[in-house]
């Protein structure tokens, strides 16, 4: 199997030739193992490599040392400065002496890590709408849409059990999903070349019992019907509304 190298000489490393999950405690942890060594074959044995998070305005650059070591190693674990939930992550390989010191020789596209652990399966994310924690006071809730990933609901981390909570709570599925709804479809519908996420999403509705074809090339009142048609098939598919009243009642 080849790796291939961009015209600028740089190797595009696949993500799955490594291995990386963020480790919850005081302080967050990344632990990186490198799965396809072959993947890193051409890339001089002394170059660092690192990992670079993004998530909100937040970024960390991690270094975890040099090629040679880590393919010799079983992995390694580093502390981080800060905390992520659902980090956009991508790692970088750099020439680590002489003149060209700095010269980026390889990376892996970004891709998204999520921090959920397997021991936690009731917070952990399936499906085509991704929930996740995060500093969002004075806002409760966020929506992040990123061009490569499902969307993400981020829920201040000031509530108690809060993905669990955005995920099961009557009143937030009630009041807050149908916004979301909305504005992920009208995303949708205004992308000229619409990625992966986006499919799956049109086959969601699709799903729901919504036949027709999304109004793409249509205008702006045609395509607020059609986004509502879909949410008030979601509301009355999921009893929304009925959930809600029983839910305030029994308080």
């Amino acid at each position: 199997m080849r790796t291939a190298v961009r015209l600028t000489g740089r190797k595009n490393i696949p993500v799955r030739s490594v291995d990386v999950r963020l480790i919850e405690g005081q302080p967050q942890k990344v632990m990186f193992s490198i799965r396809q060594s072959f993947n890193f074959n051409g890339i001089h044995r002394s170059s660092t490599l690192k990992l670079r998070f993004f998530e909100n305005k937040g970024f960390e650059s991690v270094n975890l040392g040099i090629l040679d070591d880590l393919l010799a190693s079983n992995g390694v674990e580093r502390a981080l400065d800060s905390r992520f939930s659902r980090p956009s992550c991508q790692l970088r390989v750099v020439q680590s002496e002489g003149s060209e010191k700095g010269l980026l020789l390889g990376s892996t596209p970004n891709w998204t890590l999520d921090s959920d652990s397997k021991d936690h399966s009731q917070s952990q994310n399936t499906g085509i709408l991704y929930f996740a924690v995060g500093h969002e006071d004075p806002l409760s809730w966020r929506l992040e849409l990123r061009e490569n990933d499902y969307p993400t609901i981020y829920v201040d981390e000031s509530i108690p059990n809060a993905k669990a909570w955005a995920k099961g709570d009557p009143v937030f599925t009630s009041l807050v999903l149908p916004v979301v709804i909305r504005n992920i479809l009208e995303a949708i519908l205004q992308s000229t070349d619409p990625p992966e996420w986006m499919v799956d999403w049109r086959n969601w509705v699709h799903q729901i019992g919504i036949h027709d074809d999304p109004p793409v090339n249509e205008d702006r009142e045609e395509r607020i019907r059609w986004i509502e048609k879909v949410v008030v098939r979601f509301a009355q598919n999921h009893k929304i509304h009925r959930n809600l009243v029983t839910s305030l009642r029994e308080d």
